[in-house]
């Protein structure tokens, strides 16, 4: 049993760096499940993530909500642009739920809603933002949940 779950907690490490490419928007993908055949001219090259770190990042901010998943990074930017440009990312689920309940979105992000979409990153975004809950859940007094 330990070793199906520590197996099982390897799905939920920090990726390698390698998986982690932005494109220009203007960049279509090219191929099926990889970016071999997409413009590596394309690329845009950033500073290097110090894959020595467990530091996550927290950024607080606009969560744009919506009923499709954005897959061309030209929607995208101009989603953004429409509402003012200041929208950390894109998400679905809490979408209808927003309207009738008042709740806080936390969301790992895990791609650049494009067409170079990839699940890589998406179980240690996902395990990333569960431990921001539970560590910001544990920061209420339990005297200040209504129930």
């Amino acid at each position: 049993m330990a070793r199906y779950a520590e197996a099982n907690m390897q799905k939920y490490t920090f990726p390698q760096n390698e998986r982690d490419i932005l494109f220009n928007a203007t960049c279509p993908h090219i191929g099926d499940f990889d970016c071999a055949n997409c413009d590596t001219n394309q690329i845009i090259h950033r500073r290097e993530r110090d894959t020595r770190s467990t530091t996550i990042e927290i950024h607080y901010g606009t969560i744009a909500s919506g009923n499709q998943v954005i897959k061309d990074a030209q929607t995208r930017d101009r989603i953004v642009r429409e509402l003012g440009g200041q929208i950390l990312c894109f998400e679905m689920e809490a979408a209808g739920l927003m309207n009738d309940f008042p709740c806080l979105v936390v969301r790992g992000i895990s791609d650049y809603c494009d067409s170079h979409k990839n699940d890589g990153w998406q179980r240690y975004a996902a395990a990333s933002a569960a431990a921001y809950a539970r560590e910001l859940l544990l920061l209420i007094p339990s005297e200040d949940v209504v129930g």
